[in-house]
């Protein structure tokens, strides 16, 4: 485990100041002993000098016991070990033995350089007394010649012992000062480390997205300088974070809005993004395909191909795809390497594109064709029978020639009738896509009321009876001529379609900001899988019945585009041998009643 920096510090700074107390002590005691043994040696010399100056003052070297009694009087009472030797050596007088049962001191270092007339100090163990002491003898002058020595000893101990209690003083104040620098060493540290914990605090602060805070660059001028810098990265930082999510924001808005689906898959073939309308498209929750395998968010081996063959080969690729469940839908999917700053495909982009209605309107067409021509071939094919007949009988036969010219003449008003309805689709397209249709206020019951003044003799013809009922007086800004067709080949279908002795109902009304017209019959009815295609062009249930009828099988696609020029609707509500009923509802153009 890592230690922090504070207790990094402590020990260094404790150690640096421990050693320097220790350093201080030893020097302090060597200096302290040093210059006692100076004091004392000073001290010793000048008993020794007085002693010497005594011995000297007569006109020669007192006797023995004279010189005994001087050593004694002097060194007794200052504790002091005094004593004389003469030049041969002998001791002449000792201030703590007695003379006489003393060896030859000459040979001593001390007395020898006393002797050749200096002073002279040593330290060693004394055989008399068996302690280490410390001498110091001093030269005896007489008439100018040294007479004698005089040593001057006192024990070690008491230097020792005066050195112990200097040692126990100066330990009591090194231990007292080592607290005192474990203090100052642990302030010493914490203050170092705090400008680094701030700097940590906010560094982690910045690693967590904080990159608004600032640091205060305090502290030593290193410290301060790094806290200036990581506050400049922080700036940086927060700049580039900031284009990076303006550019992520845009770049989502971006495929948000697109109408085309997106599909991101990575190197691993796993989706790595997809948008809103991919998620459409494919039935897909865009928050929770991210991440999946694209073979397991999405059954369709087709895409599966293609995203595999993208990323191995590198290259565009494109296929259909169709979807069978709930609907059919047909979707156009095209692929695209996408790759990395080093030019290694790291994923593919798959864009989609719903041309389930370019596939309906190509089908439609395909039907509007095959419709027109089944359609028109056969009146063209009666009328060129009926014409070949009256051509190759020369005289034709009157009944003969008054028979197939009726031919020509019913299926000559069917192509009329057919190419009619196309010319009002097309007109009624062509307005609407162009400048709209020409609009004006008027009461409904204008236009219901001719509807069934031009039904009424078709209707007496085939037993059924027309009832209209409007629901007070309506209003609406429309086309009365395209209202009036409208609703005209509604009764008509219904009147076709209606067992003799039953009645077609016309009902009209407001709806809030609609106007509502229902067209209902009592006729076979029609089943409900008809219902989505019955308003398409050349569409019909029964094409025997509705051909035995003479319908041109455009009627409901002209009521729809009427419905869609208006900005309305057109539905049917049916059910097999209970009647139908056609509800068209258009803007009334004003804002709803209170």
């Amino acid at each position: 485990m890592r230690r922090r920096l504070v207790w990094t510090l402590f020990p260094t700074h404790l150690g640096l100041a421990l050693v320097s107390l220790l350093a201080f002590g030893v020097f302090a005691g060597l200096a302290f002993r040093a210059a006692h043994l100076e004091q004392l040696r000073d001290d010793l010399e000048a008993r020794a000098g007085m002693l010497a100056h005594r011995l000297a003052e007569g006109p020669a070297m007192p006797d023995s016991a004279a010189i005994q009694r001087l050593c004694q009087g002097l060194g007794e009472p200052a504790g002091v070990r005094l004593t004389v030797v003469l030049p041969s050596g002998r001791v002449a007088g000792d201030s703590m033995d007695e003379p006489e049962a003393m060896e030859l001191h000459g040979e001593r270092p001390e007395i020898r350089a006393a002797l050749a007339g200096e002073t002279g100090s040593a330290v060693r163990l004394s055989a008399t007394l068996g302690q280490r002491m410390l001498y110091v003898a001093a030269p005896v002058r007489h008439d100018g010649a040294v007479a004698g020595a005089v040593r001057a000893a006192v024990p070690l101990a008491w230097i020792e012992a005066h050195l112990a209690a200097h040692w126990r003083r100066l330990l009591t104040g090194s231990l007292a000062a080592a607290g005192m620098a474990a203090l100052l060493a642990l302030a010493v540290a914490r203050h170092v480390a705090a400008p680094v914990r701030r700097l940590d605090r906010f560094a982690d602060r910045f690693a967590r997205g904080e990159l608004e805070a600032r640091i205060d660059p305090e502290g030593p001028e290193e410290i301060a300088r790094l806290g200036g810098a990581l506050n400049r990265m922080a700036q940086e930082l927060e700049a580039r974070m900031s284009a990076v999510v303006a550019q992520r924001n845009e770049t989502e808005a971006v495929l948000a809005s697109m109408g085309e689906g997106v599909l991101v898959v990575g190197e691993d073939e796993r989706i790595r993004d997809c948008n809103r309308a991919a998620g459409v498209l494919l039935a897909l929750d865009p928050a929770t395909a991210r991440g999946r395998p694209i073979g397991e968010a999405v059954r369709n081996s087709a895409l599966q191909a293609l995203v595999a063959r993208t990323l191995e080969e590198a290259r565009p690729g494109e296929c259909d795809l169709v979807f069978r469940t709930p609907q059919e839908r047909f979707i156009q999917a095209r692929g695209m390497p996408l790759k990395n700053a080093d030019g290694r495909v790291a994923g593919t982009v798959v864009v989609l594109n719903d041309v389930t209605r370019l596939k309906r309107l190509e089908s439609l067409r395909r039907d509007f064709v095959g419709n027109v021509s089944h359609e028109l071939k056969t009146p063209i094919t009666s009328l060129r029978a009926a014409s070949e007949t009256l051509l190759d009988e020369a005289p034709p036969d009157p009944a003969d020639a008054r028979r197939f010219l009726d031919i020509i003449h019913r299926h000559a008003l069917r192509l009329e009738a057919i190419v009619e309805d196309l010319l009002q689709l097309s007109r009624i397209e062509h307005d609407t896509e162009r400048s709209g249709v020409p609009m004006e206020r008027v009461p409904l019951r204008r236009p219901l009321e001719a509807v069934v003044a031009a039904c009424r003799t078709r209707a007496e013809r085939r037993r059924v009876q027309i009832d209209l009922r409007i629901d007070g007086e309506p209003e609406g800004t429309v086309n009365e001529a395209l209202i009036e067709q409208a609703v005209t080949n509604l009764v008509d279908n219904a009147i076709k379609f209606s067992p003799p002795g039953r009645a077609v109902r016309i009902t009209a009304s407001r709806e809030a900001t609609a106007l509502r017209i229902a067209v209902e019959d009592e006729g076979p009815g029609i089943a409900p899988e008809h219902h989505a295609r019955i308003f398409e062009r050349f569409y019909c249930v029964d094409p025997g019945r509705s051909r035995r009828q003479g319908g041109t099988g455009l009627g409901l696609a002209i009521v729809k585009h009427i419905a869609l020029a208006h900005g309305g609707s057109i539905r049917v509500e049916s059910e097999p041998g209970r009647g139908s009923r056609f509800v068209l509802e258009i803007p009334s153009g004003e804002p709803a009643e209170e």
